[in-house]
């Protein structure tokens, strides 16, 4: 009988640990479940968040698009409309020739001037351009 018992009590000692690893695996699933469910939440949430934004910046873009395009009828528009200025006489064109100089071209090759700087251009901007 003494054996028995001892048999009967090892069994139920096996079945209360087997349950507590039943019990414990069940927990750690339960968590594992709770945190994807969090996380697939998250997601949708940042999904739906970002799909906001590029609703957004679509809609911004097309704005920009619209003004660009209304801008450059009206550039467009100003460009065909604007009547053609006369020829200038000879008195007129030299005092406005005078007055525009071309910018220069650029140093031919193996030259270290600078075409609108000269020689030593650097010297010549602002210290914090340097």
């Amino acid at each position: 009988i003494r054996h028995l018992e001892d048999l009967l009590k090892e069994q139920g000692d096996v079945l209360a640990r087997e349950r507590n690893d039943h019990q414990r695996g069940l927990n750690a699933l339960r968590a594992s479940a709770s945190l994807s469910e969090s996380k697939t939440s998250l997601l949708q949430e940042q999904v739906v968040a970002l799909r906001q934004q590029l609703q957004r910046e679509h809609q911004e873009l097309m704005a920009s698009e619209r003004a660009w395009s209304s801008d450059r009828a009206a550039l467009l528009s100003a460009v065909t409309n604007h009547p053609i200025a006369p020829e200038k006489t000879g008195a007129a064109k030299r005092s406005s020739s005078a007055k525009s100089r071309p910018s220069p071209a650029w140093p031919k090759p193996g030259s270290t001037r600078c075409p609108w700087h000269g020689a030593h251009g650097s010297k010549k901007l602002a210290p914090a351009l340097m």
